[in-house]
Formats: C-alpha cells, structure tokens, sequence
C-alpha cells in the first residue's frame, strides 16, 4: 500500500488497529502467517472483553 494511502487509512479510520507486519514478497499472508495470526487473535480476544 502507498505509504499517502496508508497514512490516510490510519488518520480517518477511528477504530482501526494497524500493525506493521514486515515486507511482503506476494502474498503477505504467507510471509508472515505467525505474526498476523497472533495479531488477529489479540484482536478477536479484545471485542470478547
């Protein structure tokens, strides 16, 4: 992502929770599977509090 366009994202999306993830070859899910998995999951455990 651009990095204007992700500075706007974070700017105007209240709610959002940005992580930074690392480089990405293709699919960034695939270059990090752990980190982004351990991030959702800390997520997902907050909205149950």
């Amino acid at each position: 992502m651009p990095e204007p366009v992700r500075n706007w994202v974070i700017e105007n999306m209240p709610n959002l929770e940005s992580v930074n993830i690392g480089m990405g070859v293709h699919f960034i899910q695939e270059d990090n599977p752990n980190l982004i998995g351990k991030r959702i999951k800390k997520f997902v455990l907050k909205l149950e509090d």
